[in-house]
């Protein structure tokens, strides 16, 4: 089913383009600050708006199943929680109210006494029940909150509760997990190295093989090259064009485990086919190779091995793109006094040479994916508030985070529903982490303030109010505008965060 969208409407569907290219304008449902070309396969979603010519849209989902409506219960969801200061606020407004009639009553009485007679004990009394405000301690961190979930909405970035906003403002680390949280595009191969007598191509064909059904980045990329060299013919009459490959397995490491089918020369010096047990698995060290396949391993990117009949006979190096903002967000993460990690599987020279590029602080190597979930535990235990951001293949480590970031990848995440995540990035940017701590930390900044503001207004109302200096008319006017002045400070963040979002943006288009 096809949906035809003209320009200057929204689109009411999500799905992808089939017809016709247009710019479109997505901010509202996590798009990026300007708008952007698409054209047939790009992906579109419901409450984006068509600037320019007429699209047609593939259908994929409407309704309650749409972006938009899944982007509307994650903010629903995250106002409606309470945070530890929104509690404080809340139980503190419901204890000034009964407090307050009684002080009043007592001060009627006492002054009274004092003045002999009821129309200054009166006046006190009604200075301090109107001159308190209840309303302005109770909304010192709704509405400070409210907003700062919109905006960080606003901006691409979902926030699943209100106690999760509060721990990205303390956060103190940033883990990342490497492939595809800091690097753009697709992996591709970038040399194969194989021992005196192995050719590299067969190499190369018996890895692709073995990874054929795996959907990682890595496996991606190592299929697309052997694809690419079989159907060139690059190896010549030696190396098969197709190879089985039989009983596959992922071990607890991540090594692929098979039986490949390979020429063999057997005792009469004739070459048949034959199985031979072949696993592809990425070292976590390079004391298992020769110094040949070590330097190899070295080279740059990320490497994997290929053992036949349990001998190492090469290896793969596989590289993606740095994200154009990923030496930015890591600098203005550590300009925030945040420490950055990496945690990856490849070994530690090799991880360590990635993240110089970058500028990230530490590096967590030989990590396999097994092992990441006790990585981020370990940090914790350190006494470390953690950041854990990545795609959907570590979700243990999101799950064990403190607050785990689900890093969007290509069009965007694909399904919010995700319960391993307390955010989604819905950008595919670095500098979306930094961004959210930062507006983390204003907001919570204004709603510890307000409590603050609130707290000793009411305090000092009180004590005026008591003291009889204070007259009831006065007092209604002192209140009106306490409550309006918590109401501006915090309506004032969405202002303030908006030129800092901005700025950040033409910055970093400058650079």
């Amino acid at each position: 089913e096809a949906a035809l969208v003209p320009p200057g409407e929204l689109t009411r569907v999500d799905g992808s383009v089939v017809g016709g290219p247009s710019r479109v304008d997505s901010r509202a449902v996590g798009g990026g600050l300007e708008p952007t070309e698409v054209k047939v396969n790009s992906r579109v979603w419901a409450g984006s708006m068509n600037l320019d010519q007429k699209l047609k849209v593939r259908v994929s989902r409407t309704g309650s199943k749409t972006r938009a409506a899944a982007i509307q219960r994650w903010i629903q969801t995250a106002i409606r929680e309470e945070d530890v200061a929104h509690q404080t606020a809340v139980r503190s407004a419901s204890v000034l109210v009964p407090w307050t009639m009684m002080l009043a009553v007592s001060a009627f009485g006492i002054w009274w006494l004092v003045s002999g007679g009821p129309g200054g004990a009166f006046a006190v009394a009604l200075a301090i029940l109107i001159g308190i405000a209840p309303v302005a301690l109770a909304m010192s961190t709704s509405t400070a909150l409210r907003i700062g979930i919109l905006s960080a909405a606003e901006r691409g970035l979902l926030i699943r509760a209100a106690e999760a906003f509060r721990s990205l403002a303390s956060a103190d680390s940033v883990m990342f997990n490497r492939v595809g949280t800091l690097t753009a595009g697709e992996m591709h191969v970038l040399q194969v190295a194989a021992v005196e007598d192995e050719n590299p191509e067969l190499i190369l064909r018996v890895a692709g093989a073995l990874m054929m059904e795996s959907d990682h980045p890595v496996s991606a990329a190592i299929v697309r090259a052997c694809r690419v060299s079989r159907d060139s013919g690059t190896g010549g009459g030696d190396v098969p064009h197709w190879i089985e490959v039989h009983h596959v397995e992922i071990d607890a490491d991540g090594a692929f485990i098979g039986q490949a089918e390979l020429p063999v020369a057997n005792s009469d010096g004739e070459v048949e086919m034959r199985f031979v047990e072949a696993s592809l698995w990425r070292p976590r060290d390079m004391s298992a190779l020769d110094e040949r396949m070590a330097v190899a391993a070295m080279g740059g990117g990320t490497p994997l091995v290929l053992s036949l009949r349990g001998r190492v006979r090469g290896v793969i190096t596989v590289g993606d793109d740095i994200k154009p903002d990923a030496v930015d967000a890591v600098d203005a993460l550590e300009d925030m006094d945040v420490d950055t990690v990496m945690i990856t599987r490849d070994p530690y020279p090799v991880a360590r040479r990635f993240a110089d590029r970058i500028g990230i602080a530490r590096v967590l190597a030989g990590i396999t994916q097994n092992r990441k979930p006790a990585a981020v535990r370990g940090l914790r235990v350190g006494g470390e508030t953690v950041v854990m951001v990545g795609g959907p293949d570590v979700a243990a480590c999101l799950r064990t985070a403190d607050v785990g970031v689900l890093m969007a990848s290509g069009d965007g995440v694909e399904d919010l529903e995700i319960e391993e995540s307390d955010a989604v990035s819905m950008r595919d940017r670095v500098g979306a982490i930094p961004d959210a701590i930062r507006l983390a930390r204003r907001v919570h900044r204004t709603m510890d303030s307000n409590i603050v503001i609130a707290s000793t207004y009411n305090v000092a109302v009180l004590a005026v109010s008591i003291a009889g200096v204070l007259h009831p008319l006065p007092a209604a006017l002192l209140m009106v505008l306490s409550s309006l002045w918590i109401e501006w400070r915090s309506r004032r963040l969405g202002v303030t965060v908006e030129r800092d979002f901005v700025g950040a943006f033409l910055r970093g288009r400058r650079r």
